[in-house]
């Protein structure tokens, strides 16, 4: 077989399993802390009371659990209700504790939605008269509920709180210092705290401020390196991803939020930055950061984040229909001409050169691959633990050109952003700030050779955008940094030849002779002008408001077959996001009837020249000569056992 076959196939899962590792969910550990008090019993503008909406986000996610995450558990606790456990602080109750979900659950939430006093005979409210808010007895509930033995430290311990009461505990501010203390404790038991909040009424909205942020950010969790520069940066950012708003209308469109997968850790790696050509081969001096002497250079160390991630349906498994056991499958080679069975020491790969199979085992291709042509074909080894010990640099400076010759539409994959390492290598951030600042004052970008795996050694171009900071009334809405943008060589990109007719310029209907739009060019800018966004719609995000209707529907069908149910719980006329909005297309309407009407006057009112134009077809390209292909010298066969 041809090496680059399964040289492909290699590079494939690697590159897929480097990135799908740092964007692994974890096994999900949830608790539901829902507010019983008597103010969630108030009815949103739905018609529904705010509590069973909180206990629809929750069966929600149960039965996301079941398909995407069968090891996950879930537990749902409530706090400032009449019913207590046993032997415990009076105003908590739990539902059902942190186990995997099960109809039993289901079905219990399921009643309380449908019918508010089913929550009355098993929960119930406390007294209107108790002014106290048992919300630190709650959070210690949670943290308690999260320290059994069955538990990892690698699992994802999360809490989510649901209220509408943006101060609790008003009148007794040490009973909120109390809280807020609990929450940091969750915190350093790697406890995530989230907030769902919503209005209890339509003229009062919910105020975190108050109370909820400081809450909030007493509970953001470390980083796995403990690098408080890293919090600083994204406290903000971690604040506003951690709550969830639901008006006065409920959570409704946030459920398919639920769906989603949670993503704890983004840093990709971290990679040292060079602005020479000369290779640094020393090894760093013990107990520091730097090479010695003459090898020093100017260098920085920078962190990789990667923040957007192309989610995949998961993969499925083969099993035996006779027991529903997973089944083994066993790989053999067999020899082409008899049949026999190859064993895989006596298979040879290579390369076709020129019609003719050149022999290249695939040690040599493995040794090519761990040479690095920049330091002169020296083979360097990579401790995957810590790359920076290989001294090669991951990225080094080409040049710089003006921006305006960035070219946009040349990309390879989604961007990494770049931050840099202080604690690796010092002096980084002063070196990267200056370098920042001098190419966002000169408008300028950053030609690199990217080598994202230094144990691969696959250099690839790459160009680096300087991104400003965004502060909007004191909040960090935009980190510095460097965006690190792929780019492809001149083998990978493809020359499409040019239509024969991008535009019928000449034809009076598109310009009219005195240079001005013609009819159908007035009417296409009126068309696009009706489907704009309106002024009120400036928040409007792809990458947050549009959900990927595949995954939707494919998780959807999952939870029907799985539950037995007999619709669907996500559908496309009311769920897909990926639709133009009724509105727009109602207000477009006259503009697109005119568009039509006008279309209809190239070819299809019997224009003899269109007609002409449309039966004719394009000669046929001729056949390629046939390559003769090398002699195969084993084939492939793959069988399975239950």
């Amino acid at each position: 077989m041809s090496i680059w076959e399964r040289e492909n196939e290699e590079e494939n899962d690697e590159n897929e399993a480097d990135e799908d590792e740092e964007f692994r969910s974890q096994t999900d550990r949830m608790v539901f802390l829902i507010d019983a008090r008597a103010d969630m019993l108030e009815t949103n503008s739905k018609g529904e009371t705010h509590l069973q909406n909180c206990l629809a986000v929750a069966l929600e996610a149960i039965k996301t659990k079941i398909i995407s995450q069968d090891a996950s558990t879930i537990g749902v606790i409530f706090f400032g209700c009449r019913s207590s456990d046993e032997g415990e602080a009076p105003g908590v109750y739990t539902l059902f504790p942190i186990s995997t979900p099960s109809a039993k659950n289901i079905r219990l939430l399921q009643a309380m939605i449908e019918d508010i006093g089913e929550f009355e005979r098993l929960v119930g409210s406390q007294s209107p008269s108790n002014p106290l808010c048992p919300l630190k007895q709650a959070l210690w509930r949670c943290k308690l509920a999260f320290g059994t033995k069955d538990l990892k430290k690698t699992d994802f311990k999360r809490v989510w709180i649901f209220t509408n009461d943006d101060y609790p505990n008003a009148p007794f501010p040490e009973e909120q210092n109390k809280v807020v203390q609990i929450a940091k404790d969750c915190a350093d038991g790697g406890i995530e705290i989230s907030l769902w909040h919503c209005d209890r009424s339509a003229h009062r909205a919910f105020s975190p401020a108050l109370f909820y942020h400081r809450l909030l950010k007493a509970s953001i969790l470390k980083t796995a390196d403990g690098d408080e520069d890293e919090d600083e940066l994204d406290e903000e950012e971690n604040l506003q991803s951690r709550m969830m708003g639901g008006g006065f209308d409920g959570f409704d469109s946030s459920v398919a939020s639920v769906r989603r997968k949670q993503f704890r850790k983004r840093r990709m790696g971290q990679l040292l930055f060079s602005f020479t050509d000369r290779p640094l081969l020393s090894p760093p001096s013990e107990g520091t950061g730097e090479a010695d002497g003459a090898d020093r250079e100017p260098l920085m160390c920078v962190r990789m984040y990667k923040t957007v991630q192309v989610l995949k349906k998961p993969l499925h498994t083969w099993i035996s229909m006779r027991n529903n056991e997973p089944v083994a499958t066993v790989t053999r080679y067999l020899d082409a001409s008899s049949g026999a069975i190859v064993p895989p020491d006596q298979i040879e790969t290579y390369v076709d050169v020129q019609g003719r199979a050149v022999p290249l085992g695939a040690d040599d291709v493995a040794a090519i691959k761990r040479r690095d042509p920049w330091t002169g074909f020296r083979p360097f080894a990579v401790d995957k633990k810590d790359p920076l010990k290989a001294r090669v640099p991951g990225i080094r400076l080409l040049c710089c050109f003006p921006r305006k010759q960035l070219p946009l539409h040349l990309t390879l994959s989604t961007p990494y952003f770049l931050f840099p390492g202080e604690s690796a290598v010092k002096g980084s951030a002063a070196l990267f700030e200056c370098f920042l600042r001098e190419l966002l004052r000169n408008d300028l970008v950053a030609l690199v050779r990217f080598t994202r795996n230094l144990s691969a050694g696959k250099p690839a171009p790459a160009v680096l955008i300087p991104q400003a900071e965004v502060v909007v009334d004191g909040v960090q809405v935009t980190p510095p940094g460097l965006q690190c943008v792929p780019l492809p060589c001149i083998e990978d990109v493809r020359f499409n030849p040019q239509p024969d007719n991008v535009a019928l310029l000449d034809d009076p209907l598109v310009q009219s002779p005195t240079g001005g739009d013609g009819e159908v060019l007035r009417a296409v800018k009126a068309y696009a002008s009706a489907m704009a966004l309106d002024a009120g719609d400036e928040g409007f995000s792809h990458a947050t408001d549009i959900d990927n209707p595949s995954l939707q529907l494919f998780y959807a069908l999952l939870q029907a077959v799985a539950l037995n149910e007999e619709q669907l719980a996500w559908k496309p006329e009311t769920h897909d996001t990926l639709r133009p909005r009724p509105e727009l297309l109602e207000r477009a309407q006259p503009a697109l009837s005119s568009l039509q009407s006008l279309l209809q006057l190239f070819g299809d009112d019997g224009d003899a020249d269109a007609g002409e134009a449309k039966g004719r077809k394009r000669a046929a390209p001729a056949a390629p000569k046939e390559k003769a292909a090398p002699k195969p010298r084993a084939t492939k066969s793959t069988a399975g056992g239950g």
